[in-house]
């Protein structure tokens, strides 16, 4: 995901989203939100559990 997803994202999760203005913006971001959805679960997340399970599983 890049940068640009992440923002668009993070504009969707806001308190004043779809409705923002030039005085307050988009509102609130939710980054909890964002982070649960998307960047817990993120490709490079992944294959860096996975590169430890290999390791481990070589350990042991």
């Amino acid at each position: 995901m890049n940068r640009d997803q992440i923002r668009a994202r993070l504009r969707q999760t806001a308190s004043l989203y779809p409705n923002h203005n030039d005085q307050t913006g988009f509102g609130i971001l939710n980054f909890g939100n964002v982070y649960n959805a998307v960047l817990n679960t993120s490709e490079v997340v992944k294959k860096t559990v996975l590169h430890y399970t290999l390791i481990l599983l070589k350990i042991f």
